[in-house]
């Protein structure tokens, strides 16, 4: 049987082995590389990022860590950021992944750069784009310092993580598993005082979790948050 691949799925298959610090063999790798590179600047792609294949979110898209989003433009930048950051740390020698890298990131470089502009630049302009959700995506692939920038915009959204502190350990408005991956893929001292503050509320969560759940974003967020408390406890 041909194997069914979307873009989702691979981008998926990329994090998962990351996470459990498992590189893909050298066959496997070159395949998903190809596969991704081919869906840079397509129709449908957003901003010059990776298009998902026709059909693939029709029924919304869910993270890697499980939470939903449903809007059109939403979905598409974040699942090309997500594709641009895998992508990255599959680490591709071929000419064409690392030419696919390179205009991915300007494009996004530059449509950052437009819209820091019409908002004047400032802190805020800096360290978040659109929505809380499509900036996590964004620190997720400043993390691995492919766009133009990247530590100065990493620090910037940092900063403004800490000011939506809740009280609680989480952050208002912000997917809390989401944004612990960016934080965890992180190396800054920034990054390091949010896992903390978060501690209380990750141990608390991590209690209360199903360990035995055979549901797949149940284990990616165990997986997380045993990482971070590892980090930090």
């Amino acid at each position: 049987m041909t194997e069914q691949l979307t873009l989702t799925s691979i981008v998926d298959e990329v994090n998962t082995k990351r996470l459990e610090g498992k590189p893909h063999c050298c066959g496997r790798r070159v395949k998903l590389c190809r596969l991704i590179a081919d869906r840079q600047g397509v129709p449908g792609s957003y901003c010059g990022l990776f298009a998902p294949y026709e059909g693939e979110l029709d029924n919304g898209y869910r993270f890697f860590t499980g939470e939903r989003i449903s809007t059109n433009a939403g979905m598409r930048h974040i699942l090309g950021e997500e594709a641009l950051r895998a992508l990255v740390i599959m680490e591709p020698k071929a000419k064409f992944a690392n030419a696919a890298i390179d205009r991915a990131a300007e494009a996004m470089s530059q449509q950052l750069h437009r819209s820091e502009t019409e908002h004047g630049g400032g802190l805020r302009d800096r360290g978040l784009y659109c929505c809380m959700r499509c900036s996590v995506a964004l620190w997720r692939v400043y993390n691995v310092g492919v766009i133009e920038e990247a530590a100065q915009r990493l620090t910037c959204g940092f900063k403004i993580l800490k000011t939506k502190r809740d009280g609680k350990g989480a952050w208002r408005s912000f997917p809390f598993h989401y944004t612990l991956s960016a934080l965890l893929d992180a190396k800054h001292e920034l990054a390091d005082k949010e896992l903390r503050y978060a501690l209380p509320a990750i141990e608390s969560r991590y209690k209360r979790t199903a360990k035995a759940s055979a549901d797949v974003y149940v284990q990616r967020r165990i997986k997380l948050m045993e990482l971070a408390m590892q980090r930090i406890g």
